[in-house]
This record gives C-alpha cells, structure tokens and sequence, in this order.
C-alpha cells in the first residue's frame, strides 16, 4: 500500500486549529489501495467537522477546502476521512513534468499567475488547486498548450460543479 503526505512521525508539531487526517482509498490511476494524510483546519472538533487545507496528492474525491467529517481510529491512532459534508467549488489537477526543458517551478509559476496554488511531490510532479472563482476554461486551455508543446501531461484529479459549467 503506497503512502504519501506522511512524515517520517506523526508525532510532530501540529499547528494550534490544525489537525492531520489519514484518506484510505483505491487508486485507479495507481490501481492500488492508498493512504494519504492531509492537514485540515479545525472547525468543530466535537462533530468532527474539518477543512481541508492541503493539496491532495492521490485524493480523486477531495478539494482543499472541502468540509469533511473525520473518527478518531484506534488501530491507526489518528482521525481517519468518513465524508465529505460540504463541497468548497474547488478543483484538483495533477501535473507531471514530461520534458527537461522547462522546471516545474516555471510551470508552477505560470499557474501561479492564472490564481492556481500547487504543491509539489518532486521535481517532475505536483498537484494544482483551482479555486472556485477562478476560470477553469482559461487554466484548462493553457495546461492543453502546454501538453500539446509536450511540456507536461495532466489529469483532472477532481472537478467541482462550478468548473464543469
């Protein structure tokens, strides 16, 4: 089972209002089972409601600032995903770096530029955040520019309601 967002201990500092939460799920694109751990803001502890605030990796049902509800497992000794109470608008989209001609800084700066937040796994790999209020259609068409150029390959990991219109 492959494992990212995890650290080398969980144990470590946790920011005051933020928490971790572990995501299991199968991968299609992996075509395996999966654990990811994302970090979420606290909205009320006692429910179990939390905000999403990173960028998944893996995740195809999530979106950062998503509300979802989390239970406390034993085994895992962590909050573990249970669902998704509220959708942000917010979208997912994984960029892989497919030539060495351009870093992924570059291309994560362009995106940058069209309001797009994105984290990077490596060198060659990051996921992209498209926040509700940001033109999907314009992002869409500069990542199919840049996948016809042969720059990069992409897939839309999650599309909110709001960027499927």
């Amino acid at each position: 089972m492959a494992i990212t967002g995890l650290t080398d201990t969980m144990a470590e500092e946790i920011p005051e209002g933020y928490t971790k939460i572990v995501f299991r799920f199968y991968s299609e694109l992996m075509d395996q089972d999966m654990v990811e751990t994302l970090w979420a803001e606290i909205v009320d502890q006692e429910l179990g409601h939390y905000r999403i605030d990173s960028v998944p990796f893996y995740i195809p049902f999530i979106a950062t600032d998503d509300i979802v509800t989390a239970d406390y497992d034993s085994d895992a000794e962590a909050l573990v995903f249970a669902e998704k109470m509220k959708t942000s608008g917010n979208s997912i989209v994984w960029v892989v770096i497919m030539s060495n001609v351009i870093k992924l800084e570059m291309i994560q700066q362009l995106l940058h530029d069209m309001d797009c937040e994105s984290e990077a796994f490596d060198d060659r790999y990051f996921s992209m955040e498209i926040k509700a209020g940001t033109s999907y259609p314009k992002v869409r068409n500069k990542l199919l520019e840049l996948k016809q150029e042969g720059l990069i390959d992409f897939q839309e990991a999650f599309i909110s309601e709001e960027h499927q219109s």
